[in-house]
């Protein structure tokens, strides 16, 4: 029975001494593991906020050039052209006033062809410019 007492001490000591090492081990890993962490933190805002700030002055800038050199991706869609597709468009058998595309026209009024007219380009050019922005790509912010 000696022995086996023995050997029960002998086992509970170096587990003693196990959790010491363990201790010492964590209490020595613990401020290192610390003190990264803290870096790390303190280096993600930092970029966090370096990268705002570049964004925003390269926005700036964009936005400055943009002032000076205006809108060079733009589209133009003249009157000639308008009328053209309105022609073609009629030529199909489509009536703009069938389709309520006239908007308020005082027909009293003796300009009333071209004022007919005015509005068939207006209703048209908002048509071809929705056609042309859900086709393409937003390629701004």
């Amino acid at each position: 029975m000696d022995d086996d007492e023995n050997d029960e001490n002998k086992e509970k000591s170096n587990n003693k001494q196990a959790k010491k090492i363990t201790k010492k081990i964590i209490a020595t890993i613990m401020p290192t593991l610390i003190s990264i962490l803290i870096v790390l933190v303190i280096a993600s805002a930092v970029y966090v906020v370096i990268t705002n700030v570049v964004d925003t002055i390269k926005n700036l800038g964009q936005s400055i050039v943009n002032l000076f050199l205006g809108d060079e991706n733009g589209i133009e869609i003249t009157d000639e052209q308008l009328d053209n597709i309105i022609s073609t468009v009629e030529s199909l058998g489509v009536d703009f006033d069938d389709l309520g595309l006239l908007g308020d026209i005082d027909y009293s009024k003796e300009d009333v062809q071209e004022q007919m007219q005015e509005e068939k380009r207006k209703y048209t050019r908002m048509f071809l410019e929705a056609q042309i922005v859900t086709q393409e790509l937003n390629k701004r912010r």
